[in-house]
């Protein structure tokens, strides 16, 4: 394959590595499938989102078909500095 496709080939794939998720993986609480705005003549307006999105702590941590001890239902990390607290 000359160098060319292949760089083109490898773009197309981080692209699809980067943009797409499946949410199986992911707890209801790490999707955000509404999104909400605030405007000053009409208040708060909320809308669904064509495509959900993950909160920027998401980790994925449901796998179906694999051991229990795979998948997980810890809560998410306390910061270093609410620890220090």
């Amino acid at each position: 394959m000359p160098s060319g496709q292949l760089q083109q080939t490898e773009s197309r794939l981080l692209s699809l590595r980067v943009n797409s998720v499946c949410e199986k993986h992911f707890k209801d609480s790490e999707v955000l499938r509404n999104s909400t705005f605030y405007n000053e003549k009409t208040g708060t307006i909320s809308a669904p989102m064509k495509w959900p999105k993950l909160k920027g702590n998401a980790v994925p941590s449901i796998f179906p078909g694999s051991p229990s001890y795979i998948s997980s239902s810890s809560a998410i990390r306390e910061s270093p500095s609410k620890k220090r607290q």
